[in-house]
């Protein structure tokens, strides 16, 4: 592809997400009852980019989240606009865009090296634009992009893939004696650290830049590549320690809690639960809520999971010398998870959101694209040949109906109230959404609509 073609490429990856998520720069949306009132509307630190609030950014927490960056974009957002909910989906939406042309970029140059260290013939420009897509245009992004208080997650991701674009790019220039190495490290690690102060969910970067230098960047693994990363590392730890302080401090609203062995068996189902997610995204929730505290792995509905997990960790194993690509991309997905498969409470119990996915599912997506792309599949690629034809046909098919899902799909964020009615239509037993749809009656002195809800709920 030439640099027209990508820079073709990436019209047209901004193109699509405008497209699919055109009707939040509508004027029916509104800030939603929650979260938002906590993260924007009730938070006097967003409230301006005054001295005071930008001090505030550092020093405090909301819902048990520590975010400075994220707080002092949305102050920005109200210094330039005001309590404009417009403005902070437009703000969101250009980041998602952009991240998914970071996307594109980080899986060219990943595809690029894999196809170079394992002398395997891919076609890294194409592996990158169908990635880029599917994370553009998947229904689990529409959370972060169309929820105010998930505008964090779309700035971390940014950071979080310039850091690992910038790493790809310092190892490249170092390998080759080229100048300038010093520089991109320095670009990589402090790009990391801003992911990190604008959602903690990206802390596990360093864990995953160990995984690229097995593959595919194949590099001798030995003390000095264990002490390039030392930066990182401490600085994960104080990211790490500042966010298990936010959350120690929070009050949590949990109808109970969770013990040791509850909480590793959610964690083991989480990659079956997200992977099931994404390959099949319907009836999507904004939260999915633990209605058992009293689980184990090996119990009756959660046996499928562990064993799907087993079998997920023993193909991985099984792939790191016959295909190292798919041993890594597991290994990656399962670290990226750590953070948010339920071993912590974030803001509460809950079995997964779909904003956790934003990160963690990257791996995957590229992995997609490449084998989508890839010789094997494709050997020639031509209008005439019918392979070609038949991939290409598929794949569109399956863009354009993610596309269309994710349209819909934003439709239900425009109002407190159409959110959690959808909610509770998709999951009648939802006790998150029947609670909030209930209060959200309740504040809108509706007294009498509030009473099935809540009724329900108890």
């Amino acid at each position: 592809m030439t640099r027209y073609g990508r820079a073709a490429a990436v019209v047209l990856l901004i193109g699509a997400t405008a497209l699919v998520y055109r009707p939040l720069l509508g004027g029916d949306f509104e800030f939603l009852s929650w979260d938002d009132e906590a993260n924007v509307l009730d938070d006097p630190r967003v409230h301006g980019l005054s001295s005071e609030n930008v001090q505030g950014a550092w020093r405090g927490q909301t819902l048990g989240v520590f975010e400075p960056f994220g707080v002092l974009l949305k102050a920005a957002t109200v210094e330039v606009s005001g309590l404009n909910v417009r403005a902070f989906h437009a703000l969101t939406l250009a980041l998602h865009a952009l991240n998914a042309c970071l996307v594109f970029a980080l899986a060219r140059r990943l595809v690029a090296a894999y196809a170079t260290g394992h002398h395997v013939a891919l076609r890294p420009d194409a592996a990158g634009f169908v990635a880029g897509l599917l994370f553009a245009l998947h229904p689990l992004r529409v959370e972060v992009v169309a929820w105010v208080s998930g505008q964090s997650y779309a700035l971390a991701g940014t950071f979080f893939l310039v850091s690992l674009i910038s790493y790809l790019a310092y190892v490249e220039r170092r390998h080759g004696g080229r100048p300038g190495a010093r520089m991109l490290f320095a670009l990589s690690f402090s790009t990391y650290v801003a992911a990190g102060l604008s959602k903690s969910a990206a802390v596990f970067l360093p864990a995953l830049l160990l995984v690229l230098d097995g593959c595919p960047l194949r590099r001798q693994f030995g003390a000095a590549l264990f002490r390039e990363k030392t930066p990182y590392a401490l600085a994960a730890l104080l990211l790490a320690i500042h966010a298990l302080q936010a959350t120690a401090g929070a009050q949590m609203n949990n109808r109970f809690d969770l013990d040791a062995v509850a909480r590793v068996t959610y964690a083991v189902q989480a990659p079956f639960f997200y992977l099931a997610q994404a390959s099949w995204p319907t009836d999507l929730l904004p939260v999915y809520p633990i209605d058992r505290p009293d689980v184990t792995p090996f119990g009756p509905r959660e046996l499928v999971p562990t064993l799907a997990f087993a079998s997920l960790c023993g193909l991985g194993w099984w792939a790191r010398r016959r295909a190292p690509w798919l041993s890594a991309s597991i290994l990656a997905m399962l670290i990226g998870l750590l953070p948010v498969c339920g071993l912590v409470a974030h803001g509460g119990w809950v079995r997964g959101a779909d904003r956790y996915t934003y990160l963690p599912l990257l791996p995957p997506t590229i992995v997609l694209g490449a084998v989508v792309t890839s010789r094997w599949l494709v050997p020639r690629p031509s209008v005439g040949d019918v392979r070609t034809r038949i991939v290409a046909l598929v794949l569109a098919i399956v863009l354009v109906a993610l596309g269309v899902s994710t349209a819909r799909q934003v439709l239900l964020w425009r109002s407190t109230e159409a959110l959690w009615t959808a909610t509770i239509e998709r999951s009648p037993a939802n006790l998150v959404a029947l609670n909030n749809l209930g209060f959200h009656y309740l504040r809108s002195d509706r007294p009498a609509q509030a009473i099935g809800p809540l009724r329900t709920a108890l």
